[in-house]
């Protein structure tokens, strides 16, 4: 009951729908639970690693998700082979 409350506030003050505001505020809980789950990690690294390894599995840590957002080129040629096939 408390949640719909803030709900029908955010939309009352905003000018969005009730569902909208919902959205949002799943979206922001859920934000919050996946930097909570990768807090969770670096306290890990720093409980199960020696210092002196420390910098450099943050670092690696880090750099995955830019490593993840890099396009894969090879996946990239399969996929227009592909299509170029089913033409």
């Amino acid at each position: 009951m408390h949640l719909q409350k803030s709900f029908v506030k955010c939309a009352n003050q905003r000018g969005k729908s009730l569902r909208k505001c919902a959205s949002i505020c799943y979206d922001v809980a859920v934000r919050k639970v996946q930097e909570e789950i990768l807090l969770a990690y670096d306290k890990d690294f720093a409980k199960h690693s020696p210092p002196s390894l420390l910098p450099k599995i943050r670092l690696l840590w880090n750099a995955i998700p830019g490593q993840l957002a890099k396009e894969n080129k090879v996946m990239a040629e399969r996929n227009l082979q592909a299509k170029s096939l089913k033409s």
